[in-house]
């Protein structure tokens, strides 16, 4: 078992290299037509609610998803089809519904996002976000029906879900991207959206069967109550960027682009080492604590922690050191010069710290959900947003757009720590193994020691300027 385990692990991740490279091909292509510009800050900007909404809602809407359905699944067949159509019937129209009301109060939700854009900014970014709204709706049923093949052990298509949408975006870009703009990238963006649900209806058909049925249950009624806390504790990263990029409005232009390829950056390291494992490892976490086997379960997080931390290690001291040299080979072609490329890797040395704990926290998520505690995680994520957005203001000023980099990882660190803690406590882990994570976290503080030792005085004595900003 644990060989075909490592078989499928070592298939998936490699599918998920694959559509992972689509999505850095995808990044090169947008920085080597736009660069770093106005008009990128206003796609970035009209692109962060539509991506929160699918990143935060869609996504946690899977996630819950598919514990639940695999517990119908194994009573019967029919009673995880008749779950999978009231959720994704009632998804379909509460997306819709929140798609139309923001496309109504799309300039006022820029204003909010960018309050240092001027009103030509405002406007091209609200035109933007109109197009790309929907993609909402779209991307949230993508995430189920890969929830549904997830759960009947089929991952590739769940892994290779993103090659339609980057292939979708670089052709168009390509081809229309010189005629119209950043109104390429918004179209590329919910065009690929359709295409992630097309190209999973092939490979679902023969064990789902959609019907317009909805059946509000116990079952129902379970999953919205599980799914709340996810949504909010979801959403800390992205509250996270969202309190970045306002923050970077207000620094040197196209500051906001640099994050955002920052981001993208560090996720797709991320996405590289954590992708593939949780898709071949959650439905596995389910089923066993559906089975009640909470030794095999505690075991199999703390061999995915001990991968995570041999894969994390190396990757993060290489970025570090060599930030520089991998954002000019990733991005510094065409529009994107040598001031765009210094911007955004000074930014991506101190973003990259956080990676590790990215990738953990989601191994941890993922076995809070398949226990279905999700009121732990969103506890324990609003603290780390406060904490973020208290570092954010302190730093900012003194550190610019490093200092929005410092916070983020910081905050991450401890909302991971505190996440292994607390899982610990709830299932056990073997105590032979706890010094590698002991070791992992000795890593991630070392790189910062020198940035914390020239902070520290700003941390402990709090300006009345800040406190002034926060209320």
């Amino acid at each position: 078992m644990r060989d075909m385990t490592t078989k499928a692990m070592a298939y998936v991740m490699a599918m998920t290299m694959l559509a992972k490279f689509t999505g850095f091909l995808r990044e090169a292509v947008i920085a080597a037509n736009f660069g770093v510009s106005s008009g990128t800050d206003a796609y970035f900007i009209a692109q962060t609610l539509p991506h929160v909404l699918f990143a935060v809602v869609g996504a946690s809407m899977g996630e819950v998803f598919l514990p639940i359905y695999m517990e119908r699944q194994n009573l019967s067949g029919q009673l995880a089809n008749q779950f999978a159509n009231t959720i994704i019937n009632i998804s379909l129209i509460a997306t819709s519904v929140i798609s139309l009301i923001c496309i109504a109060l799309s300039p006022h939700i820029i204003k909010i996002l960018a309050p240092g854009f001027d009103r030509e900014g405002i406007y091209v970014s609200s035109s933007l976000f109109r197009i790309m709204a929907f993609s909402f709706t779209l991307t949230s049923l993508s995430y189920m029906l890969a929830g549904i093949l997830q759960s009947h052990s089929r991952h590739t298509m769940p892994a290779l879900i993103s090659i339609p949408s980057n292939v979708s975006m670089i052709i168009i870009s390509l081809m229309f991207g010189e005629r119209y703009g950043v109104y390429a990238l918004a179209w590329g963006a919910i065009i690929g959206a359709a295409m992630q649900v097309v190209v999973q209806i092939p490979f679902v058909k023969d064990i789902y069967v959609y019907r317009p049925y909805m059946d509000i249950n116990t079952h129902i009624t379970k999953f919205f109550s599980l799914l709340l806390p996810v949504i909010l504790g979801k959403a800390v990263d992205e509250v996270n960027y969202i309190v970045d990029k306002i923050l970077a409005s207000t620094l040197h232009g196209g500051s906001i682009s640099a994050i955002n390829y920052v981001i993208k950056l560090v996720n797709f390291g991320a996405g590289m080492v954590i992708s593939g494992l949780i898709l071949v490892l959650y439905p596995i976490f389910s089923q066993l604590s559906i089975e009640g086997d909470y030794g095999r379960l505690s075991n199999s997080i703390e061999q995915a922690i001990e991968y995570v931390i041999y894969a994390v290690v190396p990757i993060t001291v290489i970025a570090f050191m060599h930030s520089n040299e991998i954002v000019g080979i990733v991005f510094q072609r065409g529009a994107f010069g040598d001031l765009e490329r210094n911007l955004t890797s000074y930014a991506f040395k101190f973003y990259i710290l956080g990676m590790g704990a990215i990738c953990i926290r989601e191994i941890l998520n993922r076995a809070f959900f398949a226990i279905q505690d999700t009121k732990l995680p969103m506890k324990l994520g609003v603290g780390a947003m406060v904490l973020n957005v208290f570092l954010n203001l302190s730093l900012v000023r003194k550190f610019h757009i490093a200092g929005l980099g410092i916070a983020t990882s910081i905050s991450n660190i401890l909302l991971t720590s505190m996440l292994y803690y607390y899982l610990r406590k709830s299932i056990g882990y073997d105590r032979k193994r706890r010094i590698y994570i002991y070791m992992y976290c000795i890593h991630l503080w070392e790189p910062l020691y020198q940035v914390l030792s020239c902070i520290l005085h700003d941390l402990i004595i709090v300006d009345i300027q800040v406190i002034y900003y926060l209320l």
